[in-house]
């Protein structure tokens, strides 16, 4: 999202075309909606993690764990008993093996995520549209949170406006400081 907002990698070129570059992201962001369950999101940032007390923060563990283990909660939540989760992530060197020790800590922790979730892999983000779907949306909400809304992007408004128009798909997850951690540390907003 970050090469189409600023017209780098493939989408260079794309300068004096910035109306079909909008118009072809919008119609990708409309045609996932059939095939995406939810979308969640984690307002957790790392800024706002560090400012709550310590006790606090030793119950959340950290913000990524606190995002991971509330999404996956959300989502095993709405499957049917016929169906389990295989989780896949981006396979940068940055971020999988801290996915991978995320998913392992929630096995140890919680049954019917060791029951449900039956598999983490990694893929190659440029050639996962799901993933590219996640980044994109992960994009737009960092982008509606840090900037002023009169200086955000347009097209990011406009993604997000479809997203949160398809209601019944999203939910964001808040941070229990207070509750007993991991397991029940994480409640979500309806």
């Amino acid at each position: 999202m970050k090469e189409v907002i600023h017209y780098q990698g493939q989408f260079y070129s794309w300068k004096t075309r910035e109306a079909e570059r909008d118009q072809l992201i919008l119609r990708l962001i409309e045609m996932s909606f059939p095939l995406v369950a939810l979308f969640v999101t984690a307002p957790c940032d790392t800024e706002g993690f560090k400012r709550l007390p310590v006790d606090q923060r030793k119950k959340l563990v950290d913000p990524q764990y606190c995002g991971f283990e509330g999404c996956m909660k959300i989502v095993i939540g709405g499957l049917s008993a016929e169906h389990d989760l295989h989780v896949v992530c981006d396979s940068t060197e940055e971020y999988s093996e801290k996915m991978l020790g995320l998913y392992l800590r929630m096995r140890r922790k919680d049954a019917q995520f060791k029951k449900r979730c039956i598999a983490i892999t990694f893929a190659e983000d440029n050639m996962f549209p799901p993933l590219q779907l996640a980044d994109i949306v992960a994009y737009c909400e960092r982008h509606q949170r840090t900037t002023k809304p009169d200086e955000q992007h347009p097209l990011v408004r406009q993604i997000m406006k479809r997203i949160k128009a398809d209601g019944s798909k999203t939910k964001e997850l808040t941070y229990a400081a207070d509750g007993p951690g991991l397991g029940s540390g994480v409640m979500m907003n309806p």
